[in-house]
C-alpha cells in the first residue's frame, strides 16, 4: 500500500494481514480456554513463546494498530481469567494480585496499576 503524507513523501506501508491477526486472537483465545485452572506462572509460560514469535514477525512495518488490538484482546482475555479463576475476589483484590506496571522513579520496584477501565 503506497501512501502520501502532508509534506509530499511517499512510501511504502506494510500491514499484517487481517487474517493472520485473527488467527493469533484464536490462538491466545484457546491457550486461555484450555487453563482454566492452571497458575498464573504456567499460563504465562504457554503465551510468552506465542506472543513473543508473533510479535518479532509483525514488528516491521505499520502494525502498531494491530499491536494495540491483539494487547487490548490479551488485557481482557487475562481479566476475564482471574475473575473466573477468583469467582470470590473482588475487582480491587485481583488487580493488586495480577495486575502491576513499572514504576517511573525506581525501574526494579513495582507499584499497583491503578487504571482498570
Amino acid at each position: 500500500m503506497f501512501f502520501k503524507n502532508h509534506s509530499s513523501f511517499r512510501g511504502i506501508a506494510l500491514y499484517p494481514n487481517k487474517n493472520k491477526v485473527l488467527s493469533f486472537i484464536k490462538k491466545i483465545k484457546s491457550i486461555f480456554q484450555s487453563s482454566h485452572n492452571s497458575l498464573a506462572y504456567s499460563l504465562i509460560a504457554k503465551l510468552n513463546p506465542v506472543i513473543r514469535e508473533w510479535s518479532n514477525y509483525f514488528n516491521l512495518g505499520n502494525s502498531s494498530r494491530y499491536r494495540d488490538t491483539a494487547r487490548n484482546v490479551i488485557y481482557h482475555l487475562v481479566w476475564k481469567w482471574a475473575h473466573n479463576k477468583h469467582k470470590r475476589w473482588g475487582k480491587k483484590l485481583i488487580v493488586n494480585i495480577y495486575f502491576l506496571t513499572k514504576n517511573e522513579n525506581n525501574l526494579k520496584n513495582f507499584k499497583k496499576f491503578k487504571n482498570v477501565k
